[in-house]
């Protein structure tokens, strides 16, 4: 992988991790290799997601929804800010690909629960949902914002971004208490 690439990367990881932590997500390290991923660099559910931790109750798990889309929105932010010439080619590398799919999935969850708040999401297996069209434009509408907000919390939290990312292009690996020590500043 060439330096560029790696940077761009560290960028994206520690625009995840740092965003994570200052909306109180606990997240044990970041790596180069996406978080939640396997040893493949498969991407794996985050095991420390908001939503997971509210998963018993429907009021927090809309918030648990809301703080995973702002999480996963603002890997793709970061490196946006790292690079602002970034084009449509990169926006649609897998890596992004797999962050909006995210996003939207938290986005399409949170309109589902509020149509019917009994609604059960299972952790395993895929599901099938009826959406329609009106149900279509709030989620692209909560995408859109949670896209806006999460490039003003990676704007907000750029230092401790940058102090990350130069942190993994270093070592690869970013304990917790790192990420919270560059959130300090």
């Amino acid at each position: 992988m060439r330096k560029f690439g790696k940077r761009r990367i560290a960028y994206h990881e520690a625009g995840h991790a740092v965003i994570a932590r200052v909306l109180g997500v606990d997240v044990p390290y970041v790596s180069m290799a996406p978080i939640g991923a396997s040893a493949e660099g498969t991407p794996a559910t985050l095991r420390w997601s908001a939503e997971w931790l509210a998963r018993n109750d429907p009021t927090t798990m809309l918030v648990g929804l809301e703080i995973d889309a702002k999480i996963t929105l603002a890997g793709p932010s970061a490196e946006q800010k790292y690079r602002p010439d970034t084009n449509i080619k990169l926006a649609l590398r897998e890596q992004w690909r797999d962050d909006m799919r995210l996003a939207q999935s938290a986005a399409a969850k949170i309109v589902l629960l509020r149509a019917d708040p009994n609604q059960q999401f299972g952790f395993e297996g895929e599901r099938t949902f009826e959406i329609t069209a009106e149900q279509n434009a709030e989620i692209a509408q909560l995408v859109n914002r949670f896209s806006d907000e999460a490039t003003v919390l990676v704007q907000q939290h750029w230092p401790a971004i940058e102090r990350v990312a130069t942190a993994l292009l270093n070592r690869r690996i970013v304990y917790s208490d790192e990420i919270d020590a560059a959130i300090a500043g």
